[in-house]
């Protein structure tokens, strides 16, 4: 059951780097925090943009290995009670907001 799930959040990570649209206004930030409200993902505007900007940063670096690191990192600094689920979607999220080249990296996820 909990593959299941954590399959699932893979795949709308995946969809959500997918589907990402440019903002229409300069504020990315805004716009990245709308798509988690969309996941049920809360907090202040700028923590969530500097966590996505900060992973972002760890993936290019290599910091991260594989897309499972880097949702356990995210996961490690949201509120209490986020789901590993919850951790792909910001992921995605992060991934197609602020470093959308970085996009094979989270849909390698698919190949664990």
């Amino acid at each position: 059951m909990k593959g299941m799930s954590l399959a699932a959040g893979v795949a709308v990570a995946a969809s959500a780097i997918a589907l990402a649209t440019p903002a229409q206004a300069d504020d990315f930030d805004y716009a990245f925090n709308a798509e988690l409200h969309a996941y049920n993902i809360y907090g202040p505007q700028d923590y969530n943009a500097w966590l996505a900007k900060i992973t972002c940063e760890r993936i290019t670096r290599g910091v991260d290995h594989d897309p499972y690191k880097s949702a356990n990192f995210i996961q490690k600094n949201l509120p209490l009670g986020t789901t590993q689920g919850q951790a792909f979607q910001f992921l995605g999220a992060a991934v197609g907001q602020y470093c959308p080249d970085q996009a094979g990296f989270v849909q390698s996820a698919g190949a664990h």
